[in-house]
């Protein structure tokens, strides 16, 4: 049976459940603005969710090279003032041999980009912000994610064996 670690992020929007035993990531496809507002997952079995129902107006794709392995997501949730929320502001993946993505998300006004751990755009463009870090145990890999998701993802959190 698969382990969950959290998740992270708010109550809104609808559950979403991807625990895929036995096959590995090998992409991640992203779009976002000031929130992640889709996640699409593709694995090595040709399967592909998408979740969230917001597109762009960015949009980037991790790869998960042969050989390598997810192992950790981290980022912020947040939300600005006066819009609902909370949601997953920020995400950033992280491979088993060392590879990062972009951080993704945080494109507030005035702001956006930064580095993990740290306030991606200016305080004063977002309330209640919060990091997040999720990591697969020595010798695992990240096998799905899971939270809820809407408009865009209200929360995120990962599967590992």
């Amino acid at each position: 049976m698969s382990q969950q670690q959290g998740p992270a992020g708010g109550t809104g929007g609808s559950p979403y459940n991807d625990d895929r035993p036995g096959s590995h990531i090998t992409q991640v496809i992203v779009t976002w603005g000031a929130y992640v507002n889709t996640i699409e997952t593709h694995w090595s079995d040709g399967t592909k969710l998408k979740h969230g129902n917001k597109d762009g107006p960015n949009i980037d794709a991790f790869v998960v090279n042969p050989g390598d392995s997810l192992v950790g997501i981290a980022g912020d949730i947040g939300n600005l003032h006066d819009d609902g929320g909370p949601y997953v502001a920020a995400i950033r993946f992280i491979s088993k041999n060392g590879s990062q993505s972009n951080v993704y998300g945080g494109n507030a006004p005035g702001g956006g980009g930064g580095v993990i751990g740290s306030i991606f755009s200016p305080p004063s463009y977002f309330d209640n912000r919060q990091p997040y870090n999720f990591s697969a145990p020595s010798g695992q890999e990240i096998i799905g994610f899971f939270g809820r998701s809407g408009n865009y993802i209200d929360a995120v959190g990962i599967y590992t064996p």
